[in-house]
C-alpha cells in the first residue's frame, strides 16, 4: 500500500524585476515575503495569524482612503493617521492599537533588512500610552466553586479538573499545557514531580514543579487515563476521540463551569487562572525572577507588571508600618 510522504513545500517567490526599485513592489507581495520569512523562522502559527490580520487591517485602510500601498511610498505620517483612525473612528483600545503598531514595526524592519526599502519610515514610532488596569482574577472562593463543577466520575470531568489544578498551580498557558505529552511528565518514585514545557511561546523549554496536592491529582489522573484511553497516543490530555484537545474546547468547558458556579464580574477562562496564579504569587511575596521563570516570560519587565498591579495587601502593610500606627495614638482636638 502506498503512503503519502509529508513534505515541507516552500513556494519560491520571484523577486521584483531588477530594473524596478525594490520598494515599488506591491504591499501584498511584501506581506507574502514577510510571512514566508516568519514561517521559516518557525514562528508560532498563532503569531503568524496575528501578523496576517494586522497587516490586512493596515492594507484595507490604505485602499479605503485611496493611499498608495507600495512600501516605498508609505510614510510615517500615513501610519500615524492609521493609528488615529483606529483610536478615534474605530474606537479601538490602546492595547489593540499597540498590537498593530508592533506588527507594522516588525514588518517594515524586515523590509529594510532585506533591502526592499532604503529606509525604515517607522524608526522611532512609539506605542500609544495607556493606563494599566488591574486584571480581574478569581478569589479563593471562586476557585473552590470552579473546582467543584467537573464530574469526577467521568474521564472528561477528571481531565478538566486536573487541567484547572495544573493551571492554578503553575500559571502555565493553556496552549502549552495541551501540548504536553506523557513523556514530559517527570515521575520519581511513582509520583509526578514536574512537567516539561517543550513548545513554549518564547521557545525556551522549562520545567514546572508541582505542589504536593497537584502531584496527587495528576497521579490519580494518570491512573484514570490509563484505564480510559484505548490507544497508544502521546498527548497527556486527549479528547474522547483520542486526539489532541483544542484550546477552544477547554475554554468553553471552563466558561460553562463558571456559569454553573454563578461566578460574575470576572472572565472565567484559562488565562484568568494564569493571572490568578501570578496574583497569588505576588500577594505571598514570591520573588519576581522565579515568577518570570514559571510564567515563561522572556522579559522581566512583563512580569513586573504583575508586581505593580498585584501588590501585597496594602491595608495590612499600612497597619504595620504607618508612622501613626508605630507612634501610637495621636491627640486630636484635645482627645
Amino acid at each position: 500500500m502506498s503512503r503519502i510522504r509529508n513534505r515541507l513545500i516552500i513556494t519560491r517567490i520571484k523577486a521584483p524585476p531588477p530594473t524596478a526599485h525594490p520598494g515599488s513592489q506591491d504591499f501584498d507581495l511584501s506581506t507574502e515575503l514577510f510571512l514566508r520569512d516568519r514561517k521559516l523562522m518557525e514562528i508560532r502559527p498563532s503569531t503568524i495569524r496575528w501578523y496576517t490580520k494586522h497587516l490586512k487591517y493596515f492594507r484595507d485602510y490604505l485602499v479605503k482612503h485611496s493611499l498608495p500601498t507600495a512600501p516605498a511610498e508609505i510614510t510615517l505620517e500615513m501610519v500615524e493617521d492609521f493609528i488615529l483612525y483606529q483610536r478615534d473612528e474605530r474606537g479601538n483600545r490602546p492595547e489593540s492599537i499597540n498590537g498593530k503598531i508592533r506588527t507594522l514595526k516588525v514588518f517594515f524592519a524586515f523590509l529594510k533588512k532585506k533591502g526592499i526599502l532604503e529606509a525604515n519610515p517607522l524608526t522611532g514610532l512609539r506605542q500609544v500610552r495607556h493606563v494599566r488596569h488591574i486584571v480581574p482574577t478569581f478569589t479563593e472562593d471562586q476557585v473552590r466553586d470552579l473546582l467543584r463543577q467537573p464530574d469526577l466520575t467521568t474521564f472528561t470531568g477528571f481531565r478538566n479538573y486536573t487541567i484547572m489544578c495544573l493551571m492554578l498551580d503553575t500559571g502555565v498557558r493553556i496552549g502549552e499545557l495541551l501540548a504536553v505529552n506523557l513523556q514530559d511528565v517527570v515521575i520519581e518514585l511513582g509520583v509526578p514531580q514536574e512537567i516539561k514545557i517543550r513548545q513554549p511561546k518564547n521557545r525556551k523549554e522549562r520545567l514546572l514543579p508541582l505542589s504536593p496536592p497537584t502531584q496527587g491529582v495528576l497521579k490519580k489522573y494518570l491512573e484514570v487515563r490509563q484505564k480510559a484511553v484505548v490507544r497508544n497516543i502521546p498527548y497527556l490530555f486527549p479528547n474522547l476521540d483520542c486526539q489532541k484537545i483544542g484550546v477552544r474546547t477547554i475554554q468553553e468547558s471552563i466558561h460553562q463551569y463558571g456559569q454553573r458556579a454563578g461566578i460574575e464580574n470576572v472572565r472565567v477562562s484559562p488565562h484568568t487562572f494564569r493571572h490568578t496564579f501570578a496574583k497569588m504569587w505576588v500577594m505571598a511575596e514570591g520573588d519576581i525572577l522565579s515568577l518570570q521563570e514559571m510564567l515563561g516570560h522572556s522579559s522581566v519587565e512583563m512580569v513586573k507588571n504583575y508586581a505593580r498591579l498585584f501588590q501585597p495587601d496594602i491595608k495590612k502593610k499600612h497597619a504595620l508600618y504607618s508612622p501613626v500606627a508605630t507612634m501610637g495614638s495621636l491627640r486630636q482636638n484635645g482627645v
